[in-house]
């Protein structure tokens, strides 16, 4: 007989098979450097009512004091980078924090709206390092038109004027829906009926009041024409 290279286990999926002994989670290890969250700080150095810097100030929690560096970038939606910050101080063990200053002249010369990204962190000292690339920190929604800039406002094209056709226009409704104003072959403003209308532009008239004319349609008898 033929032997099957085989094999059959079974598994068993149990709940709630063990419960170790409490533990506090400081008595695990853990990273040496962790960014904890952050603050968005827009700075109105000139009191003009736009911001010429965007202050960042990123909370970090360090085992070890000492003498600590740091460099990061500051992205947009897009992923286009926009600025580039560095510093140093001195960090006690624990929870610290540090400031990045961003340029909000840059800020508003690339004019995509925020939030905006810090990213690229690179944090060192102590014997420790810490390089995160995204996800570091979030700013607050804040618009590219809120910061300085040196480009000229953007263009707006002016918004195009919907075309109203006079015949159909509720003005030259003369009291009535079925009766519209027009002026017959340019000489003078009367009311015809709808259903006639056609007849009276092939003729040379138009929808409205005529050109220079004192008087509407509604002084003139409000008269109803037929043929």
């Amino acid at each position: 007989a033929e032997e099957s290279g085989f094999s059959v286990a079974v598994v068993v999926n149990l709940e709630d098979a063990y419960t170790t002994a409490p533990y506090e989670f400081t008595q695990f290890d853990r990273s040496a450097l962790q960014v904890k969250g952050g603050t968005t700080i827009p700075m109105d150095l000139n009191s003009n009512g736009l911001f010429d810097r965007l202050d960042v100030s990123l909370d970090v929690e360090t085992v070890s004091s000492g003498f600590y560096e740091w460099s990061a970038t500051l992205r947009d939606s897009l992923g286009t980078e926009i600025d580039f910050d560095s510093g140093s101080a001195t960090f006690s063990a624990e929870s610290n924090s540090f400031i990045l200053m961003f340029d909000g002249t840059l800020i508003g010369d690339n004019r995509v709206d925020g939030p905006y990204f810090v990213s690229d962190l690179l944090l060192y000292g102590a014997g420790e390092s810490l390089v995160q690339s995204t996800g570091v920190y979030t700013t607050d929604t804040l618009l590219a038109s809120q910061f300085e800039s040196t480009l000229p406002p953007p263009t707006v094209s002016p918004s195009a004027t919907p075309t109203v056709d006079p015949c159909n226009d509720p003005i030259n409704f003369c009291g009535k829906s079925n009766k519209v104003q027009i002026c017959h072959k340019g000489k003078k403003s009367r009311c015809v009926r709808s259903d006639k209308l056609d007849d009276y532009l092939n003729e040379g008239s138009s929808c409205g009041v005529c050109p220079n004319s004192n008087t509407s349609a509604k002084s003139q008898k409000n008269e109803l024409f037929s043929r």
